[in-house]
């Protein structure tokens, strides 16, 4: 039966790997995210009924979503630090090229 509860919730930005419906565990999905609490940990679902393929193709299409949205428009203290790495990277092909 459904019960439509909500057994756990991580932020988008908290998952760094997920994986499912595989043809030798087709009903589990297992993703791995970060919590103030456990740091990283890694959660499996069990998908009964052919689910689990679904669940991840659901959350590859949230990876999507949010990537395309990031692109759209990044968050300014991202871009700032990247012009910084951008920066110092040239600084540093710079010397590179210097030295050879």
């Amino acid at each position: 039966s459904t019960t439509r509860q909500v057994i756990a919730n991580h932020p988008m930005q908290s998952i760094s790997f997920a994986s499912g419906g595989d043809t030798d565990t087709p009903d589990y999905v297992a993703y791995v995210a970060k919590d103030p609490v456990n740091q990283r940990a890694c959660h499996i679902l069990e998908c009964c009924d052919g689910l689990a393929q679904s669940v991840i193709s659901t959350i590859g299409q949230a990876f999507e979503l949010q990537f395309k949205q990031y692109l759209h428009s990044p968050p300014k203290a991202i871009t700032t630090l990247e012009r910084n790495i951008r920066t110092e990277e040239s600084a540093w092909g710079e010397d590179e090229e210097a030295s050879e």
